[in-house]
């Protein structure tokens, strides 16, 4: 009996082997690399949306009142009761059991109230402090009050804000712009700018995008630049590849270095200089105050001070710290942080596109007690 199965296992192999063969001469011996994937970071909010569209529809459900219209709809396999209010909802207290509410205006929530269901809202939603609901998906944009807690994901088609010490357990995400205030919490957030308050970044987004830009261009021509008033420095280092360090790489204040940098080490940037590439290191790396890196950044640990740029994405294989100030993507199609340990944002920030940790994202320090 053995036998005959080893015997059919290995018959499977090579039959799979042969077929493997067959197609890849059908195709000219190449292999299709989808590079074009990318993740949806509103897909949970669009499913939500498609799931409860049906409700919108004239004759849905039984009405109760002039504007509230109660039902059943297929949700989580099996029917399950849904309600929809016609119009600008303030909900002071909720305790109808519901699988999901949908609301066709604005929707204000008060202080301290518990809903416990998922939420469309096709207008702006404003949630008071203290509250806690399961999930919300917004055609307009969002505010969370203080303290707030969201058991699953928020989405805003326009402006997300969240407020002090908001958690969001799974992914808040924002089509426009999503601001966050100290002592926020979670797992993943997703917009073309992510903006950490109470203040705008120091660095002037546009004005830096501008000297990055040229910078790249002075890589390009590999050539000595033509004036110090760009450069700002005396120190540079132009290579027509890359520098490999086997070592640790300590880079002094003020230095230009027009290529890429791998560094088996550590690596430390000084204060005031530029990268105009990429840098990839083994270990922990810190970016000084004002360091400009043009291209992307993939590391073991990542400390970044205050006003530090990186034009491109940031990988951290570990935990990262953003001090006040500092910039990381100058556009959504470059820009992005990925941690695989927790992220702490000390101060102001922004990144564009998105911003993952394996375990947790943390704004500053939480709310400043009085006195």
């Amino acid at each position: 009996m053995i036998l005959w199965f080893a015997l059919g296992a290995v018959g499977l192999v090579a039959a799979i082997w042969i077929s493997s063969v067959l197609v890849m001469k059908a195709k000219g011996g190449a292999v299709e690399v989808d590079n074009d994937r990318d993740i949806n970071d509103r897909f949970f909010a669009e499913s939500l949306r498609r799931i409860l569209r049906p409700v919108l529809a004239d004759g849905w459900g039984r009405p109760t009142g002039s504007r509230w219209t109660w039902g059943t709809l297929t949700m989580r396999r099996r029917a399950e009761v849904v309600a929809l209010y016609r119009g600008d909802l303030h909900l002071t207290d909720f305790r109808e059991r519901l699988a999901a509410l949908v609301v066709t205006g604005d929707l204000v929530i008060g202080d301290g109230v518990q809903v416990e269901c998922d939420l469309w809202v096709l207008g702006d939603v404003n949630v008071g402090s203290n509250c806690a609901f399961r999930a919300l998906a917004a055609d307009g944009s969002v505010a969370l009050g203080e303290s707030t807690r969201v058991h699953r994901w928020v989405d805003a088609a326009h402006t997300l804000r969240l407020g002090e010490s908001v958690t969001v357990v799974s992914i808040a995400s924002a089509g426009e712009e999503l601001i966050m205030e100290r002592g926020c919490t979670g797992w993943k957030l997703a917009a073309p700018v992510i903006r950490i308050t109470p203040a705008e970044p120091s660095g002037d987004w546009a004005s830096v995008q501008k000297r990055l830009i040229a910078y790249r261009l002075l890589r390009e021509q590999q050539t000595p630049p033509p004036s110090r008033i760009l450069l700002d420095s005396a120190n540079e280092w132009i290579q027509p590849q890359s520098t490999c360090s086997a070592g640790p790489l300590w880079i002094g204040p003020g230095t230009v270095v027009l290529h890429d940098l791998v560094v088996r080490d550590s690596l430390y940037v000084g204060q005031d200089s530029v990268i105009a590439g990429s840098i990839h290191t083994d270990d922990d790396c810190r970016l000084g105050p004002r360091v400009l890196v043009t291209g992307n950044v993939a590391c073991r640990r990542l400390i970044m001070e205050s006003d530090s740029v990186v034009g491109g994405s940031v990988h951290v294989d570990g935990d990262a710290t953003l001090g006040h100030g500092t910039l990381i993507g100058l556009s959504p199609d470059a820009g992005g942080l990925a941690v695989t340990g927790s992220t702490i944002i000390a101060g102001s920030a922004a990144v564009s596109g998105r911003i993952s940790a394996t375990r947790a994202i943390s704004t500053g320090l939480g709310r400043r007690k009085a006195g």
